[in-house]
């Protein structure tokens, strides 16, 4: 009797240069794999009958792996094996992606003296433009400003907030009340804690301590796999968009209006330029299209559809023919030639960006 392979359409192979990952977008997880398992996934649809599959195979070693392959794959439930030919019944996840608002997310940026009305029009503006997430970094005092901040997303569509600040003298209750009367703050990031992690229990706010760091714009750009998102909406948007710029709008500290704040093109400035305006101006949306697979080295990289991006800073190696900067992140210390992570501050190929951005206080000493 006949029996077929069936990759779950959820699970989906990514090839690097050295291994390939299974992105179980339902579980939101990843497997590592090797990419002689990759290419036989992706060669399913030219014959998934198992014996004929197995037959290609002569050496006894290569037969051993193709089993082993098979068995790792029926335990990790990333496939299933049945006596019929249901290709018809399990068509491919469409990874089109479309969403109704003009902007997603956004990054504001609160400097110590700030205008509250400015801040206002800005989030009135966002709510228009049918803005999702957003995320606050307070440049300033935390403490003397959350109230008058964050009330004012009461009323707004806005679902989702992360907050970037400083550490501060907080009481032990304090972000527990804070989850309580701003429902909408998902996570929370606190820089320069004390060396000791504190433990504080929320129902569904999370808090990151980030130790020996003071927050700065150039703290942003960050490539680590504890930003790795496993889901069908990352996934899709990052195959399609690039993972960063992608439907993102942000204001700096001085109200300049941006890609991003650590980027220097500036659009307007919220003083006296609409969010609008800005968008439709034509150099606004030229890094919207720039996928991994067109950024150098990421278009290797295993990682590349469950990873963030960065074009604020970069390696500077690379530009494609549209002037677009398409080389790697410079904060990303993953090689996809040898499988490796290292610390990218201490890559002495990196030498000239990191002067170039003055960020030689970030570079890790041996």
């Amino acid at each position: 009797m006949k029996k077929y392979i069936y990759l779950f359409s959820s699970c989906v192979p990514v090839k690097g240069a050295s291994q390939s990952l299974i992105c179980d977008l339902q579980r939101k997880d990843f497997e590592f794999i090797p990419n002689s398992l990759f290419d036989i996934l992706t060669d399913l649809n030219n014959g998934r009958e198992l014996n004929t599959i197995r037959s290609k195979y002569k050496d006894k070693d290569d037969i051993e792996t193709f089993d082993s392959y098979i068995e790792f794959l029926l335990e990790k439930e990333f496939i299933f094996i049945d006596n019929s030919l249901l290709i018809d019944r399990f068509p491919k996840i469409n990874f089109d992606f479309k969403i109704p608002a003009v902007i997603s997310n956004s990054i504001l940026d609160i400097p110590a003296e700030y205008n509250l009305n400015n801040i206002k029009n800005t989030v009135k503006q966002l709510d228009q433009l049918g803005c999702e997430s957003i995320e606050i970094r307070f440049l300033g005092d935390f403490y003397q400003s959350y109230t008058d901040i964050l009330r004012l997303f009461e009323t707004s569509g806005i679902r989702s907030i992360k907050i970037m600040l400083n550490y501060f003298d907080f009481s032990d209750d304090f972000f527990l009340m804070i989850e309580e009367k701003y429902s909408r703050i998902r996570e929370v990031y606190i820089y320069n804690s004390p060396d000791e992690m504190l433990e504080i229990e929320t129902r569904m706010m999370l808090i990151y301590f980030l130790q020996d760091t003071t927050f700065s714009i150039k703290s942003c750009g960050f490539i680590s796999d504890f930003y790795f998102s496993v889901n069908i909406k990352t996934f899709s948007e990052s195959s399609k968009y690039n993972s960063c710029l992608h439907k993102k709008i942000s204001i700096d500290s001085e109200g300049n209006i941006k890609n991003c704040p650590s980027m220097p093109q500036s659009f307007g400035n919220i003083k006296d330029t609409t969010l609008e305006e800005a968008l439709n101006h034509e150099d606004f949306k030229k890094y919207w299209n720039l996928t991994k697979d067109k950024i150098e080295v990421c278009k290797d990289c295993e990682f590349r559809y469950i990873c963030t991006d960065c074009r604020a800073y970069t390696e500077r190696t690379h530009e494609d023919k549209e002037g677009l900067d398409t080389s790697k992140p410079l904060k990303c210390g993953y090689n996809p030639y040898t499988g490796d992570w290292e610390e990218w501050s201490t890559n002495p190929l990196k030498e000239k960006a990191i002067k170039y951005y003055g960020m030689q206080d970030l570079v890790k000493k041996n």
